[in-house]
């Protein structure tokens, strides 16, 4: 027996408006009567997102014919992600098949009271929201509740566990998500000096860093969402930090690399992320997109200072994700 999640109050799911659709023409709940279906609430810079994805790919290349429709609703975050060829490109990357709605006025996200990236909606074959949850992970919880809708619907499934067995999580406390724009961030934890004009230059002079403050050296202006360097002259952007996972969503203006140190030396090879890499004694990663990169990985969770060094204007940081 399904019972309903008791966070519906209106059972019937609304309908999916989108400013966009990948990989589908424009899909309805209406025609979608008689199959199952799972809407996937995300947006490609999120890492918990990205994290999912192995698993969805897994679910839509076992269930796609036996009844499972997945949606995925990209819900932005950023204003570089409502950019439709950034949309494209991530899901070519992360070699997304199953139909994508763009949400770039959040009018779906809305309509469903969403919350959170990501989060998945559970409709069954009468077009009937049943189940919600949020967050990355749950992949036993999500089959359970697939292959019981798709019973429900008539369609006897078996489905073997695949490569996406959720790893395991350690105990241990780390940074927090931490975002680079005013709207979302207490402040810088050096001061700068503004001239009259309104530039603002920051000198990064202490010798102890507090965990999980933001500290600029360098030309800098703070917008709504990100940091940007603005000054054709060396810079950085240090945090320190607790974590075995560090990714950290940039944009530029141009193509090409920054610099990497941790605790003020080459990123070791060993602690590379899969963005990084190492050149001539240096550790860099190229910004040759709008998007997350991940930085540092190690085994255990460690604590450092993490420095971006740059050298010329328009670079733009956004928000450190860890794990």
């Amino acid at each position: 027996m399904i019972v309903m999640s008791p966070i519906f109050f209106k059972p019937k799911a609304p309908d999916i408006h989108a400013t966009k659709w990948f990989n589908s023409p424009p899909l309805t709940l209406k025609e979608l009567r008689g199959k199952v279906v799972m809407i996937d609430f995300m947006t490609y810079s999120c890492v918990n997102c990205v994290r999912t994805f192995p698993h969805l790919r897994y679910l839509w290349s076992k269930l796609k014919d036996k009844g499972l429709v997945i949606i995925g609703v990209q819900s932005p975050e950023f204003s570089f992600e409502k950019d439709f060829r950034n949309i494209e490109d991530a899901i070519k990357r992360h070699g997304l098949e199953y139909p994508i709605a763009v949400d770039n006025d959040l009018e779906i996200w809305n309509a469903f009271g969403n919350r959170y990236w990501p989060a998945q909606f559970f409709i069954d074959k009468d077009g009937n929201l049943v189940h919600f949850r949020a967050g990355e992970g749950g992949e036993q919880e999500i089959e359970e509740w697939i292959l019981a809708l798709l019973k429900q619907a008539g369609h006897e499934v078996q489905l073997e566990m695949g490569p996406h067995t959720e790893e395991a999580r350690t105990p241990e406390p780390i940074t927090s998500e931490t975002y680079c724009g005013f709207l979302r961030n207490t402040g810088m934890g050096n001061p700068a000096v503004c001239d009259g004009n309104g530039k603002c230059t920051y000198t990064d002079s202490d010798r102890t860093h507090q965990l999980g403050v933001i500290y600029l050296d360098g030309g800098w202006k703070q917008a709504e969402e990100h940091l940007e360097h603005d000054e054709d002259r060396p810079g950085h952007i240090l945090l320190k930090y607790q974590a075995a996972e560090v990714n950290l969503v940039m944009t530029s203006n141009w193509v090409g690399d920054v610099e990497i140190l941790l605790d003020d030396k080459p990123l070791p090879p060993e602690k590379a992320g899969p963005d990084a890499r190492q050149d001539a004694g240096r550790s860099l990663v190229r910004i040759d997109r709008q998007d997350m990169f991940r930085l540092v990985k190690t085994r255990t969770v460690e604590m450092h200072e993490l420095k971006i060094a740059v050298n010329d204007a328009g670079v733009r940081a956004y928000a450190y994700t860890f794990r």
